[in-house]
This record gives structure tokens, C-alpha cells and sequence, in this order.
């Protein structure tokens, strides 16, 4: 069992959406924050890409979400997998659980600093108060294939395979 409050026991998860979105803000809104849109502004770099370093407690999954310019939902492209919400989409999932590809990644990786984020997509972790967030090993993580939704332009909700994250 994991204590929240045992500062070894938090991973530091920069969370970097590219500049393709489009966007003016970001948001990163998921289970560690309650869901408060407020809660995790990301900065954006002079790319155009969005980032900011989250303090997440480990042992557990969390759904979340890119609030981008407080009116549009986005996942995020590298997410460790994707889960069915409550509205009819699908959410992100980060997985900080024990023997999770992302946990043994930030245990064997060593620690580069984030840098100015062009050459990081998604999340990444590294555990630990003092640890700098690194950037993700794609042999670390094997791709998965999973299944997505879009909404057609009707805002019907239509499935699709996508393809590997």
C-alpha cells in the first residue's frame, strides 16, 4: 500500500501536448486534481506546445483529460491506455500502479531534465520529491492498439480503431 503523504511515494508527471492542437490554454484535468480546471494550467512554449510537471501520488490509475481553451476535450495521444466515460468518450489513463511500464521506466531510466519539452509528447514520470520528470523510452512501453471514438459532423458519436499510442 502506498502513503500519499511519503514524499518517495509521488511521482513528478510532466504532461506535454504538442503544438498541433491549436490552442491558446490548456488544462490537464483528471482524478489527481478532482477534476478542476483550475487546478493544473500548462504553460505554453514559444512552439506552441503546452507542458506543466503534476505531483501525483503513486500506486493507482487516474483518468484525465486535456481542457484545451475552456470549451474543447482532447486525450492525450501517449496515454498508457484509454477508458470508457461517463459522457460517452473516452478518458486518458495514467498508470502509476506497482510493476506498471511506467513505473519500472522511471526506476531504470536515468533522469535528464524536461528541457524546453519539443522533443516530449504526452506524460512522463519519475518518482521521487527530487527526481526531474524524463522523457518517455518508446521500448519501455510497448505501443497498444486501442479503440477510439469521434463525433461525426452531426456530433453523433461514430467508433474507430485507432491506431498504436
Amino acid at each position: 500500500m502506498f502513503d500519499s503523504t511519503d514524499e518517495a511515494q509521488v511521482a513528478a508527471i510532466a504532461f506535454v501536448l504538442p503544438a498541433a492542437v491549436g490552442a491558446s490554454t490548456v488544462a490537464v484535468v483528471g482524478e489527481f486534481n478532482d477534476w478542476d480546471a483550475t487546478a493544473n494550467s500548462m504553460d505554453r512554449s514559444d512552439d506552441g506546445s503546452f507542458s506543466t510537471v503534476v505531483n501525483v501520488a503513486v500506486g493507482r490509475t487516474y483518468a484525465y483529460r486535456y481542457l484545451v481553451d475552456g470549451e474543447r476535450w482532447e486525450n492525450d495521444w501517449n496515454a498508457d491506455a484509454y477508458s470508457p466515460n461517463a459522457f460517452g468518450g473516452d478518458d486518458s489513463v495514467l498508470d502509476l500502479t506497482e510493476g506498471s511500464p511506467r513505473r519500472r521506466q522511471s526506476r531504470s531510466a536515468a533522469a535528464p531534465t524536461l528541457g524546453d519539452g519539443s522533443a516530449v509528447s504526452g506524460v512522463v514520470a519519475s518518482e521521487g520529491a527530487q527526481s526531474d520528470a524524463v522523457q518517455p523510452d518508446a521500448a519501455a512501453a510497448p505501443a497498444k492498439r486501442v479503440k477510439t471514438r469521434k463525433r461525426d459532423a452531426a456530433g453523433d458519436a461514430t467508433a474507430r480503431s485507432g491506431g498504436d499510442v
